[in-house]
């Protein structure tokens, strides 16, 4: 059987790290990802799944993630059973992730001809909107740009002619 789930999507929360009781890192967050069909009223739909990585993978997401960082995720599919204070059984199902992709550039230092209040701050120190995103207090601000000349260049590269495909 195939049980395999590739997700991209934005961490709902900052992942929370604990051990396990063999002393397993286990790193818990939510993700959320938009669905490709849309809503009724053409509203976008969106997809929130519960997450759960063991050993290196849940290092890597507890120190370079957070509430709002984009991720792509590869894992299976996994459900659990538990009985909640009320009595009642409660089915969840939730993401093992086996591998994360970090999608934003690492965070960068303000140079040092930034302005005065920028300098020695990080994106990270800055205001963020409610998708994580950096408000900028001035023009000023330095973020790196990408470099649209080299991602052409790379996408030249590939064909779409379905003959040189090898299947």
């Amino acid at each position: 059987m195939i049980n395999n789930v590739t997700l991209v999507g934005r961490l709902t929360r900052d992942p929370e790290l604990v051990k396990s009781q063999n002393g397993t890192d286990v790193a818990k967050f939510g993700l959320a990802s938009d669905d490709s069909r849309k809503g009724p009223n053409g509203e976008r739909i969106t997809l929130f799944v519960e997450c759960v990585a063991f050993g290196q993978v849940s290092q890597v997401i507890a120190k370079y993630t957070k509430r709002g960082h984009l991720v792509g995720i590869i894992g299976r599919l996994n459900t659990r059973s538990f009985t909640n204070k009320d009595g009642a059984t409660v089915n969840r199902f939730e993401i093992i992730v086996k591998d994360v992709e970090l999608m934003e550039p690492k965070v960068k230092e303000f140079p040092e001809n930034a302005p005065v209040e920028h300098q020695n701050k990080t994106l990270d120190a800055l205001q963020t909107d409610e998708n994580g995103n950096p408000i900028l207090p001035t023009s000023k601000t330095f973020i790196p740009k990408p470099n649209y000349e080299e991602i052409r260049k790379i996408q030249s590269e590939f064909s779409e002619d379905d003959e040189e495909l090898p299947f």
